[in-house]
């Protein structure tokens, strides 16, 4: 099974050279993988977060 969902954790603009920290409360998430994306003027990560339970 193949379950598609989205969620903004955060939608806005920083200045840059800054650090930005965000806490994700897991506890309603299931185990599994999934992937975050940044996104900046001049470039584009995708990254993945195991949460195994």
């Amino acid at each position: 099974m193949i379950r598609l969902a989205m969620i903004d954790l955060f939608s806005g603009k920083f200045p840059g050279h800054q650090t930005l920290t965000i806490d994700i409360e897991g506890a309603h998430l299931t185990s599994g993988i999934y992937i975050y994306r940044i996104v900046g003027e001049s470039f584009v990560a995708s990254r993945q977060i195991t949460l195994i339970r």
